[in-house]
């Protein structure tokens, strides 16, 4: 053997030995850092199961199918107060769709009035084609002013003003935008405090921002500038397709608040006290109070034994069957010609008759 090979195979055991030892040393090395990880998992696992001793491998499932329902309340709550789906449509130009929407809510605003018998002007809007941009408050806007200006004609509101206003920035909530409208109304004093309340029902719902009234005869002079909301949802949460919303209108608020208010009205207008009476002069009768209710008389409707029932604070007829209702009453039982109601809001009954019969 010769020296060459000699000091090749001592290179080779060399050259051996130094990767057997860098093995080793990296080992050693691995070893450690595994320890140091497994101390560290054990003590995660440990805050883990304190801070959440539910936590298993199917958390995290449950954990998507959380986010996912309450990404589905946070979309619905916003359509409550924007419902975009009223009057967003594929391949349809906003802008245009708002000014056709102006003309249609317009004429059938105008028609309604002519049918109640109360003063309506002119909506306020701008005569012009808007922007994409302005198109998307425009119409939230439009149809809020609808719903509202709809309810207060069934309770024989006069509109004197109405003047929507641009939108505003709302600093403190990141997505979300106010628009608001200022109205002027004449409304009958015994029909405010259902008008306020039903106010709250109406989709896309809107608030008082400010109010003012002056009691002038038997009616209220109110100003008033309502409040309606744009919202800005996460396009990740509207995208889920799982997390479709319910949307359902908002009640007029607590039932206990609500009867309160309308059992304590604070606008109630109390009768003038009468004057003493003269010995031998005769005083006058005062009016009876005028009923809302008459009993216009029985029919069938799609077999079904239905009364027609004229509510004159909303002056309109409505058929009605038995256990059926007619705005806070329920029809109990009927005759040819009487009915009897039963207030939900107290549960006392009352008798309607037709004219004819009192």
């Amino acid at each position: 053997m010769t020296a060459k090979s000699v000091n090749l195979k001592d290179a080779f055991i060399i050259k051996i030995a130094a990767v057997c030892l860098l093995l080793g040393i990296c080992w050693v090395f691995l070893n450690a850092k595994s320890g140091v990880l497994k101390k560290n998992n054990e003590q995660q696992e440990a805050v883990l199961k304190k801070t959440l001793p539910d936590f298993d491998q199917k958390s995290v499932n449950r954990l998507d199918q959380d986010i996912k329902d309450l990404n589905a309340r946070i979309l619905g709550l916003s359509l409550v107060f924007d419902p975009k789906y009223k009057w967003e449509k594929k391949g349809y130009d906003p802008s245009i769709y708002f000014v056709e929407e102006l003309g249609n809510i317009r004429q059938a605003l105008k028609q309604k009035a002519k049918e109640k018998g109360v003063q309506l002007p002119d909506l306020g809007f701008k005569e012009r084609l808007p922007s994409e941009t302005e198109a998307g408050y425009l119409l939230n806007q439009l149809f809020g002013l609808k719903e509202v200006i709809s309810l207060g004609m069934d309770y024989g509101v006069n509109f004197k003003t109405i003047e929507p206003q641009p939108p505003q920035e709302k600093n403190e909530m990141a997505g979300v935008r106010s628009v608001k409208s200022k109205l002027s109304v004449s409304c009958p004093a015994q029909a405010l405090i259902e008008f306020i309340i039903r106010i709250n029902e109406v989709m896309p719902k809107v608030g008082f921002d400010s109010l003012s009234l002056k009691l002038s005869d038997s009616n209220y002079d109110i100003d008033m500038v309502l409040e309606h909301i744009l919202v800005d949802v996460n396009p990740d949460i509207k995208s889920d397709q799982e997390a479709a919303p319910e949307v359902k209108s908002f009640s007029a608020g607590p039932a206990d608040a609500v009867n309160v208010l309308r059992s304590n009205n604070p606008f109630f207008i109390p009768e003038a006290k009468e004057e003493p009476k003269e010995k031998g002069v005769e005083q006058p009768k005062a009016p009876k109070p005028a009923e809302r209710f008459i009993f216009r008389g029985k029919a069938t409707l799609r077999s079904k034994p239905v009364v027609a029932i004229e509510d004159t604070l909303k002056q309109e007829t409505v058929f009605v069957g038995k256990n059926e209702r007619i705005s806070d009453f329920i029809l109990m039982d009927f005759s040819d010609n009487s009915a009897v109601l039963k207030n939900i809001n107290d549960n006392k009954n009352l008798v309607i008759k037709g004219e004819e019969n009192k």
